[in-house]
């Protein structure tokens, strides 16, 4: 669910210009450009942008000047499964608790950058912040304490329960707990955990009492009692002395594996409770599943109450934790195939969609280039044509005037007779009839040299 790098200063600059998209290359295809308008911002705005403020922030808190210097370290929080089918319209809500929690363990004031990307694959947060730790003097920047190496078990564990709090049920976090191992629920993680502290305690302790065993028998020593006064050799006595200051040393120490191997078997048997309970709450669809249920219950009840003795419960849990691990571990690299192979196919079959549409988008691109040209075309033929009537009318009007001069006037029948022609032949090209402009300009130069005349 979540993930952690570090970054020098040139890398981390190139991380917060992935994460806030000013730069970003898409050459694999991984970005959805046409959806990072929906990407948004968590972190507060400054009167700086992130390269800026990170080159302020560090030069604020001390620090070792080498180039190797880790300056910046980032988690990339991806959204639980279950989560986002179940929860849809809460997504928005989940990044903002997830910020909440990681600004409130790594100071705002330390956040450089903090994106929510909706433009790649699967939901993601990316939280950039400089790994400032407390040191003698005030504050200096070193990862490794910040972040130490095994801490995501625990990490992990805090922020399932900020995120159950916050939400009022489980949110389903999962994570890697043991590199090159599947994913594991919390509550596995608990269990192993714990045992893993009692196996540390029960060492611990053998090595102690392996130690004083050497000196626990004292039956070969010879001693002298005279008035009160014990007398031994002086090897004796050295023997006895060593044996008391291993004693004194040794006795808080084993006091307080006892009081620690107490508390984990009360953590182990808490955490095998709820492990029961989990498992108690699962949807059951068959009788069969419920009878194995049912067994597994009763089975993890009497490994709860083998909890008493260390020793046993080490024994006792070794078969059951590795059928966990192995079954988790069995059903998860399941779902990681099917997951892949689901992968694969919608990226196929966005790819196809994309050629289709691109396809699709040529072709009404030539169609409707196609039916411009005709539309243009015919608007050219039109404004022709409009042309050639709004000449004709004019003629058509100047050549009426002078027939009714002619007719008024005197004119004799020829030229009466020529004029009528011309009008008539000017009637039909209004009526319909095919009569070429070039024959129409002949017409109008006729009439107006008759005119002249």
């Amino acid at each position: 669910m979540a993930s952690c790098k570090t970054f020098v200063y040139a890398d981390a600059i190139k991380m917060l210009r992935h994460t806030n998209r000013k730069h970003e290359q898409t050459r694999d295809g991984h970005i959805n450009t046409v959806r990072s308008f929906t990407n948004k911002r968590l972190s507060p705005l400054r009167n700086t942008d992130d390269e800026e403020y990170l080159l302020r922030r560090i030069n604020e808190v001390p620090h070792v000047n080498r180039s190797t210097l880790k300056v910046m370290a980032s988690w990339v929080v991806t959204v639980p499964k279950d989560f986002l089918s179940a929860h849809t319209e809460r997504v928005g809500e989940f990044f903002e608790t997830v910020y909440a929690f990681l600004a409130e363990r790594y100071g705002e004031i330390n956040v450089i950058s903090s994106y929510v990307h909706y433009d790649e694959a699967t939901p993601h947060m990316h939280f950039n912040f400089v790994p400032v730790v407390s040191a003698d003097n005030g504050e200096k920047i070193c990862a490794s304490e910040c972040i130490p190496y095994g801490s995501f078990g625990q990490f992990h564990w805090d922020m399932k329960e900020y995120l159950d709090r916050h939400f009022g049920f489980s949110v389903g976090v999962a994570f890697k707990a043991v590199r090159g191992e599947g994913d594991l629920s919390v509550l596995q993680l608990k269990v192993r955990t714990e045992k893993d502290k009692l196996e540390k305690l029960t060492a611990e302790a053998e090595r102690i009492m392996d130690a004083l065993g050497r000196y626990d028998s004292l039956s070969h020593i010879y001693y002298k009692e005279t008035e009160g006064t014990v007398t031994v050799s002086k090897s004796d006595f050295k023997h006895i002395l060593d044996l008391a200051r291993r004693m004194e040393l040794y006795a808080p120490l084993l006091e307080n594996i006892s009081n620690r191997r107490q508390e984990a078997e009360t953590l182990a048997e808490n955490a095998l409770s709820e492990l029961r309970t989990a498992y108690d709450l699962m949807r059951i669809n068959t009788s069969e599943t419920v009878k194995n249920l049912s067994e597994s219950s009763r089975e993890l009840s009497e490994k709860a109450a083998a909890l008493e003795r260390a020793e046993a419960l080490l024994k006792e849990n070794t078969e059951l934790y590795h059928n966990l691990m192995n079954s988790a571990d069995g059903e998860l690299s399941e779902q990681n195939v099917l997951l892949s192979e689901r992968v694969s196919d919608l990226t196929k079959e966005l790819i196809q969609r994309e050629n289709e549409n691109r396809s699709l988008m040529n072709t009404m691109k030539e169609e409707m280039e196609k039916e411009l040209s005709e539309v243009y075309g015919s608007l050219d033929e039109k404004i022709l044509m409009l042309r050639r009537e709004n000449e004709l009318l004019r003629l058509q009007n100047t050549i009426s005037a002078e027939l009714e001069s002619l007719r008024s006037g005197g004119g004799t029948d020829d030229e009466i007779r020529l004029i009528e022609s011309t009008l008539d032949r000017i009637n039909s090209e209004l009526s319909g009839e095919d009569i070429m402009l070039n024959e129409t300009e002949d017409m109008r130069l006729s009439v107006t040299r008759h005119m002249d005349r």
